[in-house]
């Protein structure tokens, strides 16, 4: 059936870009690629589908070509259907869809099957995203956003979506848990309490939105405008500077990390650990899997990309990071013996912090002949105060 979800509170036009600290980040090591080939296959796309499972198709002489490969290595199962350039698959209370050109299809038996959902709506799913447990999706069809939840689909009234919107659940709205939307205003959250009564909140504006996602702490991370932006669950955003464009941000919700490009080149993201991946070979597409690894079909075949969990993150200290900028570029005028103030020990830094990184951003300190501070040298004075002034 079809219902409205009641009570939706006013979405209005009250977001802003709101007020945003912003964290330099400093690269950690570069992560080379896991890559794994599925399968040597001539495959024009490949998606997840559950586990290991893989959906493989080409168009041969004018039809389909489908399998699945998986989810024992080697294992290759043909599949039929009348499919249309299939873009997404999503696994909802056991049931396998897939959406294509022409509609939604479910998974019957080894042939896909138009879907009694797809009828259902007013118009062609143009985003999907997992919801809370395994019987809840929500999505983007008719300009509207959908939620089906155990074979009943519902409405969102009152949100007007253009385009392709990028959805991601899980990270708390005002109201609690819920869905995120990325639209042509911006990013709105919707939360729906178990009564069916949605409300509706305008969060920020943004011009173009190029993916979000919630990760494991309920946090939302955004590529809008060329930047990175991360909303945590107290509201408070933060940009993160990569010094360069990012114009793509791939992730599962609720994972401990996420993959992006950066000025086109692939990044891990795991928790605040930014690494550069080496070795990804050439795909036109990437889609993300349950492992939170990479599927996609290459010139090599369909390959699936896994890095590395990365060594816990050494925090900023005084003795391992800070006195070696003191050492370099402050101890010439801020010695226990010098003219200046004294800057030679940790409590000296603590107790002038906010001084010393008003000058030293501003390129007032060091004098000549010493060099101005770079930017990654500021960036590590910032993160000694984040990781709490470690010694």
């Amino acid at each position: 059936g079809a219902d409205d979800i009641d009570n939706p509170s006013d979405v209005g036009d009250g977001a802003a870009k709101p007020a945003i600290a912003t964290i330099f980040v400093i690269p950690e090591a570069p992560v080379t690629a896991n890559v794994t080939v599925v399968d040597k296959g001539n495959w024009a796309i490949a998606l997840p589908l559950f586990g290991a499972e893989i959906l493989a198709y080409r168009v041969e002489k004018g039809a389909a070509v489908i399998a699945q490969l998986g989810p024992l290595a080697g294992q290759v199962t043909p599949q039929s259907g009348t499919l249309s350039a299939p873009n997404a698959a999503v696994v909802v209370a056991g049931a396998r869809l897939l959406r294509h050109g022409d509609g939604i299809a479910a998974l019957v038996g080894a042939t896909w099957l138009p879907s009694p959902l797809a009828t259902a709506l007013p118009g062609a799913v143009v985003a999907w995203r997992k919801g809370a447990g395994s019987a809840e999706v929500w999505l983007v069809a008719g300009g509207a956003l959908h939620v089906w939840r155990s074979g009943v689909l519902a409405t969102v009234p009152g949100l007007k979506l253009v385009g392709v919107p990028a959805l991601a659940y899980g990270c708390h709205t005002p109201a609690g848990p819920g869905v995120w939307v990325a639209h042509q205003s911006g990013v709105v959250a919707v939360h729906v309490d178990t009564a069916g009564d949605a409300q509706v909140f305008a969060i920020a504006k943004a011009d173009v939105v190029d993916g979000l996602v919630c990760d494991v702490n309920g946090r939302l991370w955004v590529a809008a405008d060329g930047g990175l932006v991360s909303r945590g669950i107290d509201g408070t955003f933060t940009a993160w500077a990569l010094g360069g464009v990012v114009d793509r941000l791939l992730g599962v919700d609720g994972a401990g990390g996420f993959w992006l490009h950066r000025d086109g080149v692939p990044w891990r993201v795991d928790g605040e650990v930014f690494r550069p991946v080496l070795g990804m070979p050439t795909a036109s597409t990437w889609t993300v899997d349950d492992s939170d690894g990479l599927v996609s079909a290459t010139a090599e075949g369909v390959v699936r990309i896994l890095t590395a969990p990365p060594p816990p993150k050494q925090k900023v200290g005084w003795l391992s990071d800070i006195a070696q900028i003191y050492d370099e570029s402050c101890a010439l005028c801020h010695s226990p013996t010098g003219v200046s103030t004294k800057l030679a020990t940790a409590k000296n830094w603590h107790d002038n912090y906010e001084k010393i990184l008003q000058y030293v951003e501003a390129g007032v300190m060091p004098l000549k002949p010493v060099p101005k501070l770079s930017s990654a040298a500021i960036a590590i004075i910032k993160n000694w105060k984040t990781d709490g002034f470690q010694p």
